[in-house]
């Protein structure tokens, strides 16, 4: 995955930009989830980057996708050992047993990073108006991943009220579903 911002593309920058911030808040020693899309992987880079100036030093890193833990390989992030790329199936691809997966990808982690996207987008946006119309995509994106965690009466949402985790709920086309425990690590929140 190639994604670099260019001063055209706004969006871009919008993402490395809250990448390089959410990068901030990571600390040497920590376990480090490394997460899904654009924005991942420009925070995946920013990591590797403090990792080669000893800025951060004893990060190992869980990747929920498999682009994302690639990249991690590499740039020479370590890796959990279990959490190799072949050790991940490709979420986004289309599902051979038809139906689809309702994604957690950290789902608490992602409302938080949808809130602090809000958060970082109404700075950008008070600089810029510009940035207005993607901080309001961003709150929609949070409104969204509140609501899937929301599913009172579904005897397969994404919560599993034993386990006290999230995980991804596979939903084939007869209405049968069932919970996705092989990629665990996506409703890890690193606090």
């Amino acid at each position: 995955m190639n994604q670099t911002s260019t001063s055209s593309d706004p969006q871009a920058q919008f993402k490395e930009e809250a990448a390089k911030r959410a990068v901030q808040f990571v600390q040497s020693g920590m376990k480090v989830g490394l997460g899904t899309g654009s924005t991942a992987i420009f925070a995946t880079r920013r990591i590797a980057e403090l990792l080669k100036t000893r800025e951060l030093s004893d990060i190992v890193a869980f990747a929920t996708s498999k682009a994302t833990a690639e990249e991690a390989v590499r740039l020479g992030i370590p890796l959990l050992p279990d959490d190799l790329p072949e050790d991940l199936f490709d979420r986004s691809a289309p599902l051979p047993t038809g139906g689809y997966l309702e994604q957690a990808d950290g789902t608490a982690w992602m409302a938080l990073f949808g809130q602090n996207m809000v958060e970082i987008g109404a700075e950008l946006a008070m600089a810029n108006p510009a940035y207005i119309s993607l901080t309001m995509k961003f709150v929609e994106h949070f409104l969204m991943i509140a609501s899937g965690m929301i599913r009172p009466g579904e005897e397969f949402g994404m919560w599993d009220e034993q386990d006290g985790f999230f995980y991804d709920v596979l939903r084939l086309p007869d209405g049968r579903a069932g919970r996705a425990k092989k990629n665990w690590r996506a409703g890890l929140l690193n606090r």
